[in-house]
């Protein structure tokens, strides 16, 4: 089955002001971890969260922790996009064209004991069209100071998302490898770490070998996919040599392996559009992947046939392709709820034409796992009060969903609070009519823009059911 980028998808930019929908990327953010060669007694931590206000400013929002209690600091976009040395940071983000004032100046964290959640609205003159001035922060850095200025805590700025390589054999190889591989910033606070994600099958059985992101572009041909992609300045040494797949009798692999230390670049931004190798357990190489933005899929919603009820549900609901983990991803932009909670489920269905078109529940074996999946959840307003919701499965259990390419075409419905089936909506790939917002970085592709990105809230929920055929 074939990846469908996102970036593939984009259509041209919106005025602001027209037309204004819901991002579905989470917004894009920076996990702060102690600056580089900072040795007080100031251990800061948290995140900084980045969205658009109307007016295209940009906004961000500090969830920090374990600052000075009571105090007030520097906390700033810098134009560097590694945190690995002391000079990587550089100086400040603006355009400072026609001798516009520094933004940045004013811009502090207010502390409570030793947390701050205060927020800003800053001007940085770039991104005069829609959503271009957040597009241009992913990969730069977030730079933390203490109440006398200096610099204690610094992140790097991305989605959090798995960004997903397709896996196939290696160009001239004629084995049976397939599957997915993927790279996702750790988001525990530590900003020297990423994950490398493995899910693949036709694998030497019961072997070792390696897995790791590489220089080219291409799986074309065997030399557009160069050698391993590392920082090279200063002393910084190659160590994807370490980094190994296992796989099993019976040549599958789900390994996950933590990527340490400053001798990698961040994954978001640089490693997008690069390539994964597998190699055999004699170091060959086996198998190649570009590296890509995850596929959506979007339900337009409408009112389900014959419902008689108060809610008029509209808007859409995407599903996002989380693999290789074992999870669903689903983000709630719509509006026209009640307020209170209701179900929504994937129906097997492939029609919203007649009230019998959706049919049951879909999945694949053991107990209905719907029936304890979250529900939605609105306020007066009929918008939900958390619009991102991650359900993840055990690896365990005998409840099984689908995945998220068995789910094309399918039937999402919403019920309401007494669980009447009130809207109705298609999955199709992709995007709808209007544009999204994607990461900077991806080669030889335009991003269109948009003027809204709002806030999701997070929640992540177990399930007890694990995606079959993930790969």
């Amino acid at each position: 089955m074939k990846l469908i980028p996102l970036l593939a998808l984009m259509g041209t930019g919106t005025a602001l002001g027209a037309n204004p929908w819901t991002n579905p990327f989470p917004n894009p953010r920076a996990v702060i971890g102690t600056y580089p060669g900072y040795d007080g007694n100031l251990n800061v931590g948290g995140e900084v969260e980045f969205s658009l206000d109307k007016d295209g400013a940009i906004k961000m929002v500090l969830n920090l922790n374990n600052l000075e209690s009571n105090e007030k600091g520097g906390v700033h976009i810098h134009v560097g996009t590694s945190c690995e040395t002391e000079t990587d940071p550089g100086g400040h983000w603006w355009n400072d064209e026609n001798e516009r004032p520094d933004p940045w100046n004013d811009v502090k964290w207010e502390s409570t004991d030793d947390k701050a959640t205060n927020s800003h609205t800053v001007i940085t003159g770039y991104g005069d069209e829609g959503n271009d001035a957040l597009e241009q922060t992913i990969g730069k850095t977030v730079v933390v100071h203490d109440a006398a200025g200096t610099r204690i805590g610094c992140g790097t700025i991305h989605y959090p998302v798995n960004y997903i390589a397709q896996m196939s054999s290696y160009p001239g190889e004629t084995n049976e490898l397939a599957g997915v591989a993927a790279i996702k910033s750790n988001e525990d606070g530590d900003t020297k770490l990423y994950q490398i994600k493995a899910g693949l099958t036709g694998l030497e059985a019961s072997a070792e070998g390696g897995f790791h992101v590489h220089k080219g572009r291409s799986c074309a041909t065997r030399v557009e996919v160069e050698g391993h992609y590392f920082v090279t300045s200063g002393l910084n040494e190659d160590k994807w040599g370490e980094i190994k797949y296992t796989s099993d009798g019976n040549g599958t692999s789900n390994t996950i392996k933590d990527i340490v230390g400053p001798q990698f670049y961040h994954p978001v931004a640089p490693s997008l559009g690069r390539t994964i190798v597998t190699h055999y357990a004699n170091s060959d190489r086996s198998g190649c992947g570009v590296i890509e933005l995850p596929g959506f899929q979007h339900a337009e919603m409408s009112t389900y046939p014959e419902y008689e009820g108060d809610m008029m549900v509209t808007g859409n609901v995407w599903i996002e392709d989380a693999r290789p983990d074992n999870v669903l991803i689903m983000t709630l932009d719509i509006e026209g709820l009640s307020e209170g909670e209701g179900g929504i489920h994937i129906h097997s269905g492939t029609s919203c034409e007649t009230k019998e078109g959706p049919e049951g529940h879909y999945w694949k074996d053991g107990t209905d796992p719907w029936k304890t999946t979250p529900k939605w959840a609105a306020d007066s307003s009929g918008k939900p009060t958390t619009r991102r919701v991650i359900i993840t499965s055990s690896a365990n259990a005998d409840d099984q969903l689908y995945n998220f390419y068995e789910s094309k075409g399918r039937t999402i419905v919403i019920h309401d609070k007494e669980g009447n089936r009130a809207a109705c909506g298609v999955l199709k790939d992709g995007a709808p009519a209007q544009p999204t917002v994607a990461p900077v970085g991806a080669p030889s592709k335009s991003i269109g823009s948009t003027n809204v990105v709002s806030i999701f809230s997070t929640v992540t929920l177990t399930l007890a059911g694990v995606f079959f055929g993930l790969f």
